[in-house]
């Protein structure tokens, strides 16, 4: 899934939902999908890639909070 964070390192404090740089060319993209490989199916894999590459198999999801 696409994520609205620039990709860049995170900070070396301790973080619950860390944000990203503040400032870069890459956006991130979170998780894996059915064809990926095994080190990028986790949810916790971060990908940089530019803002307008598309993919079958990349996208968005939606959450509701409570």
């Amino acid at each position: 899934e696409w994520c609205s964070d620039r990709f860049g390192p995170y900070s070396e404090r301790l973080a619950v939902n860390p944000a990203g740089a503040s400032s870069g060319e890459f956006r991130i993209y979170r998780g894996g999908a059915w064809n990926s490989n095994t080190n990028q199916i986790r949810n916790a894999f971060r990908g940089p890639n530019n803002p307008d590459w598309k993919a079958p198999n990349v996208g968005f999801r939606i959450a509701k909070n409570r």
